[in-house]
């Protein structure tokens, strides 16, 4: 019987083309055998189990008074800030869904029937939604205090780089002088 078999393969790789077969199907065993060795390695996840790309709502938003910190100092005139933000949403994620709708006509009347079904994915934490598209929070306000506040000059660039920074209109920002007693 082994004989057989032995014989049938030598036959099916004496075609170029069946051998190139062979070798598309072994890489892809191969390829199939890598991405699930990809999934045994440890993540760059934190401590807290998140992934990498997974920012809270408090990370994001002391990254961005950070960020928006250092933009106002780096302004001629601004000299020491500091920065608050204010949000009006957390942001939101939506999540990929298979949608179902069928509709049956019949003499007097139409029935129709809707499935929606959240596509689900085995993370590091266990099974999650697969996120399709996530939006960042909605700047509600920034209130600016920094040396040079009491420049109108000073103000209106301050101003003029957050909310081109931010995308949020002039009237959500406000700049101040910062007081001069410690």
């Amino acid at each position: 019987m082994k004989a057989k078999n032995m014989m049938q393969l030598k036959d099916l790789l004496k075609s170029k083309k069946n051998r190139l077969i062979l070798l598309i199907g072994a890489v892809g065993v191969v390829l199939l055998f890598l991405s699930e060795m990809v999934n045994w390695l440890p993540s760059g996840s934190d401590s807290s189990g998140g992934s990498a790309d997974t920012v809270s709502l408090s990370e994001w938003e002391e990254d961005m008074r950070s960020q928006l910190t250092e933009l106002v100092c780096a302004i001629d005139g601004a000299g020491k800030s500091m920065v608050m933000l204010t949000l009006a949403s957390d942001g939101e994620a939506s999540y990929a869904a298979d949608i179902r709708s069928e509709s049956a006509v019949g003499e007097r009347t139409t029935e129709s029937s809707y499935e929606k079904t959240y596509l689900i994915i085995d993370g590091a934490n266990g099974e999650t939604g697969l996120i399709q598209k996530t939006t960042a929070p909605e700047v509600r306000g920034v209130a600016v205090v920094c040396e040079g506040g009491g420049s109108a000059a000073v103000k209106r660039e301050i101003t003029e780089t957050i909310s081109a920074a931010l995308g949020i209109g002039r009237e959500k920002i406000y700049v101040a002088k910062m007081s001069t007693t410690e």
